[in-house]
């Protein structure tokens, strides 16, 4: 017959148990702090995707229905308030904001040749160009023919608020780090960036715990169609002022770069990676905004060049 365990046997069991589910307990909050670190660089990832894809066309778009002699500079970057502001008809976030009509006026009456208006859309005012894409009428109601000429038609929907062109109406898309609605779990120094249309209450974040964001140009400063290696990657201080017309002949390329956070942030981690690119170093701005603890968050690196297409 067996006999019954020994309290000496049975602790031991206690013990070696205790030993196996600490072990099994330590292995799961790993894989448990993996997943949820994953889970977010996951969804800061799409949201990412998401944001960047509206900033690229707003900056091909830059200039759409603005005429050629407008003489604010359809991509403008303001490197005191790290601002960027792009001028247009087109939203990309309103629909409405992409029709246009070609009109003929030669009778004296408008004639509608080419209709890319949407069915039964409202449309008071517009922006007239003439076919060589100068300003014909910079704001005038609708159907109402500034002379006798052919004539490109793009509504205006936000009238109410302040035109950011000078000889026309248009609206102005300004991109900027801003420290409104931050997730708790952003680094302390970093703002979200945030997309407004000017003169409106419209603020759209764009993305989450961005750290820096910053604009270069590449130009064809010389107009011999090449863009050479002095031409690249151009911060505002090296282009000085220039005007409208002289940007867009030689504005070609627009890369943006955008520091930003990925997931949050592990005590455990240290951040070792050199943030530059195109010559241009952003590690001392990050160590200086967020301080001491900023290696224990993974950042990125963002750059894409957009070519504006209607300059």
């Amino acid at each position: 017959m067996r006999k019954a365990l020994t309290l000496l046997e049975l602790l031991v069991a206690v013990f070696a148990a205790t030993i196996v589910m600490s072990a099994v307990y330590v292995v799961y909050t790993r894989l448990l702090g993996t997943y949820t670190q994953e889970s977010s660089y996951q969804s800061s990832d799409i949201k990412r995707v998401l944001g960047l894809e509206i900033l690229r066309q707003d900056i091909e778009n830059a200039g759409l229905g603005v005429g050629k002699n407008e003489t604010a500079i359809p991509v403008e970057w303001n490197m005191t308030k790290n601002e960027l502001v792009l001028r247009t008809l087109y939203d990309i976030l309103d629909q409405k904001t992409s029709a246009w009509q070609i009109v003929d006026c030669s009778s004296g009456s408008a004639n509608v040749l080419v209709n890319k208006f949407f069915p039964e859309l409202h449309v008071g005012q517009a922006v007239y160009l003439s076919v060589n894409g100068t300003i014909a009428s910079g704001l005038s109601s609708y159907l109402t023919c500034p002379g006798n000429g052919t004539y490109i038609v793009y509504p205006a929907f936000t009238v109410s608020a302040p035109s950011a062109c000078s000889s026309q109406y248009c609206r102005g898309i300004i991109y900027q780090i801003l420290n409104v609605d931050v997730p708790d779990y952003c680094a302390a120094g970093t703002g979200e960036l945030i997309r407004e249309v000017k003169g409106t209450s419209q603020q759209d974040p764009i993305l989450d715990c961005v750290a820096d964001f910053d604009v270069r140009f590449d130009w064809d400063l010389n107009g011999d169609g090449i863009i050479e290696q002095n031409e690249r990657y151009l911060p505002v201080s090296a282009i000085g002022k220039i005007s409208a017309t002289d940007e867009r002949k030689k504005l070609k390329l627009v890369t943006v770069f955008i520091v930003v956070q990925q997931g949050k942030r592990n005590r455990k981690y240290k951040f070792t990676n050199r943030l530059r690119n195109a010559g241009i170093d952003f590690t001392a701005k990050i160590r200086a905004r967020i301080g001491k603890n900023w290696q224990q968050y993974r950042w990125k690196l963002i750059k894409f060049s957009v070519k504006p297409m209607n300059l």
